[in-house]
């Protein structure tokens, strides 16, 4: 209704809801480890090809990365200060706005959401927090509606939930191959090692974080086992999970590449011919 038949201005909002989360995504990447590291975290999330088409998709996919980056965000900063109740209120309303234009986002948010708590504090000292509470309460309550609305008053949700799980896939060759398929496709085999690798190179709490969105994504993926062996755009949340993955690394890279580069021009060569 607001474009009419113009699909490319759905296209530009659509690319816009990619570049918004990928500042918020440098914020989070910034604190995670350094300027440099936030710097490449971003390049990887706009310019991998994968992100620069499916970011030109007309499907609520990008709008729903953009807002769990944002919780991501949120979330973090909140357990930097557990008694805040603005970042508790600003987490839970963009986690539950992420919930609610796709409910699949609930893996990601439960799992930045556990990896932000469990790097501070364990889980019983978090649920005396009431700003917990405020912040399930608001993540919960827009999806919830919806689906109480679209299931037992209007009815159009009741065909939504099935044929995503299929216990038997697990048993099939198909699943697994497809699945690393779509991997290949989405973000490519040396970049999913660079990631992991990346890991090793954070602190232990803040790799905590990073540890659930990683699970969060595996979860996602053995339960959605259908969609996620056959459909590469299931697989577009890794993107920012492997550009956070990658700051560490880069972090670490450039730091050893600055000592063997003194001069100040000859650094911002090497950056941008990395960059290239």
């Amino acid at each position: 209704q607001f474009t009419g038949e113009q699909i490319w201005v759905a296209k530009i909002y659509s690319s816009a809801f990619w570049v918004i989360g990928g500042i918020f995504l440098f914020l989070l990447a910034r604190q995670l480890t350094s300027v440099d590291g936030a710097l490449v975290a971003t390049a990887f999330y706009l310019f991998t090809p994968y992100a620069v088409a499916a970011s030109r998709s007309f499907q609520p996919d990008p709008l729903m990365v953009m807002l769990i980056i944002i919780f991501w965000w949120a979330v973090y900063k909140w357990s930097d200060d557990p008694t805040s109740y603005r970042w508790a209120i600003l987490a839970g309303l963009f986690g539950g706005f992420a919930i609610y234009v796709k409910f699949v986002a609930a893996f990601f948010v439960i799992g930045g959401g556990l990896g932000s708590i469990l790097r501070r504090e364990s889980l019983f000292e978090t649920a005396r927090r009431p700003q917990v509470y405020v912040m399930t309460v608001l993540g919960i309550l827009p999806g919830a509606v919806y689906v109480i609305y679209g299931v037992w008053i209007a009815g159009y949700l009741g065909q939504q939930f099935g044929g995503r799980f299929i216990p038997s896939l697990f048993l099939s060759p198909s699943y697994y191959l497809g699945w690393v398929s779509m991997l290949n496709l989405v973000i490519g085999g040396a970049i999913l090692t660079l990631a992991l690798l990346g890991l090793f190179f954070l602190e232990d709490k803040k790799r905590r974080f990073l540890l659930g969105l990683w699970a969060a994504y595996a979860l996602f993926g053995l339960y959605f086992n259908y969609p996620i062996s056959t459909h590469d755009y299931y697989s577009l949340p890794l993107i920012p999970i492997a550009a956070l993955s990658l700051a560490p690394l880069a972090d670490w890279f450039l730091a050893q590449l600055a000592k063997l580069t003194p001069s100040r021009w000859l650094r911002f060569a090497a950056f941008s011919l990395l960059l290239l």
